[in-house]
């Protein structure tokens, strides 16, 4: 089961039985704490364990992103290693994690979506569209929208080649 903590400028925590994974909406995009996934894999020292295996890749991108953390003053951002989705998924392939905790980080937390509502709602209703993947995975979708996702993930990926290709000159 997933329990959600409350959320603050599009960054929530995901939790289960001994596991958070904090994430971050930006934009259309969803990013996952890096740091988050390792330790729910089960590695001891998460931060050196990233910098050893994933900053010398170049096919996961980490990101450093400001995460709202509360203190006793309020809130306060620090910056954070962030993945989207497949980087989530290639550091689960290079740990030796768990069977309970792979089903629960690629079925619950990175199954997560954004829903990308019409224009014409105001913009602090669209920051605050996040829904479960059971919502995501209704299948009484009309064709736009369908046609509308299948758009997204192709530009998703030029941008992906677009970063591979600058990378590499």
């Amino acid at each position: 089961m997933i329990q959600k903590s409350e959320l603050i400028e599009n960054a929530l925590e995901i939790t289960s039985t001994g596991h958070k994974v904090r994430i971050l909406a930006k934009g259309d995009r969803l990013y996952f704490s890096a740091a988050d996934i390792v330790s729910a894999c089960g590695v001891k020292a998460p931060t050196k364990w990233i910098d050893r295996n994933i900053k010398p890749r170049s096919d996961i991108n980490l990101t450093t992103l400001d995460f709202p953390v509360k203190t006793a003053k309020g809130y306060r951002k620090i910056g954070m290693l962030f993945v989207t989705a497949y980087g989530g998924k290639q550091i689960i392939k290079l740990t030796t994690c768990s069977d309970d905790a792979k089903k629960w980080l690629l079925e619950e937390v990175l199954g997560f979506r954004v829903d990308l509502p019409d224009s014409s709602e105001p913009a602090q209703e669209r920051s605050n569209a996040i829904t479960t993947p059971e919502a995501a995975n209704n299948p009484h979708k009309s064709r736009d929208e369908i046609n509308s996702k299948i758009d997204s993930i192709l530009l998703e990926l030029l941008d992906i080649k677009r970063a591979l290709l600058a990378g590499n000159q």
